[in-house]
């Protein structure tokens, strides 16, 4: 049950920038192996809180936001 709850937290977008193949098997890994709480960049802190009261697991740092920046001078 806790995959599902944590799953139903997650936003859904299955983007894989958690390292996992989408937001089933991050729910999963975090639930089955004890992955870092913190790898959803969409999610955010707020997501990160609601994972950490599900597991009952301390949320840590988030840390700081990543935000992408295209510096190239095309022609």
């Amino acid at each position: 049950p806790k995959i599902e709850q944590v799953l139903n937290v997650l936003p859904g977008v299955n983007c894989g920038a958690c390292g996992y193949p989408g937001c089933s098997g991050y729910a999963e890994a975090l639930v089955k192996t004890g992955a870092q709480i913190n790898l959803c960049a969409p999610g955010g802190s707020e997501t990160v809180g609601k994972i950490s009261e599900i597991l009952g697991t301390d949320s840590g740092d988030f840390g700081e936001k990543v935000i992408a920046r295209v510096i190239c001078q095309g022609d």
